[in-house]
């Protein structure tokens, strides 16, 4: 599927010249719901971090910066999904201020 590239910005983390991580995020419009006014929203689709450069900051580098840029938008509110089990990206989201607001199940057909 070919998505909107005007409505998503990649981030990169590198060290001399080489990139040792990345944060890809999209921006979609909220309508109006129930009489709240329609909003813009940020969904982080993805962050990586080579292995040998986990555990030294560079996600929180990448996400404070993600979050920062997006201070200076229009943008409310930011999610993102977490699979079930994933305890340590879980903990990782819930440091950098992330609450689970909702809980989405599916069934394997």
């Amino acid at each position: 599927m070919l998505r909107d590239i005007e409505r998503s910005e990649i981030f990169v983390a590198d060290l001399d010249d080489v990139v040792i991580g990345m944060a890809a995020i999209e921006l979609f419009d909220e309508p109006a719901y129930q009489g709240a006014e329609p909003r813009q929203r940020a969904c982080v689709m993805a962050i990586a971090v080579a292995e040998a450069h986990r555990r030294q900051g560079v996600a929180t580098r990448l996400m404070q910066h993600v979050m920062d840029w997006l201070k200076t938008s229009e943008v409310v509110s930011i999610g993102l999904y977490v699979r079930a089990g994933n305890d340590g990206a879980r903990g990782f989201y819930e440091k950098m201020g992330f609450e689970v607001e909702a809980l989405a199940m599916q069934r394997l057909l």
